[in-house]
């Protein structure tokens, strides 16, 4: 797949919104992102 520099910027930040935090330690699911 080819994203434009637009569609990167929002995955990008979808993915550190989507950010959940466990036992102290971040963890970030790309596929959370893709949804």
């Amino acid at each position: 797949m080819v994203y434009t520099l637009e569609q990167k910027t929002f995955l990008v930040e979808s993915y550190f919104r989507n950010g959940t935090k466990v036992d102290g330690v971040w963890t970030y699911s790309v596929q959370n992102c893709m949804e």
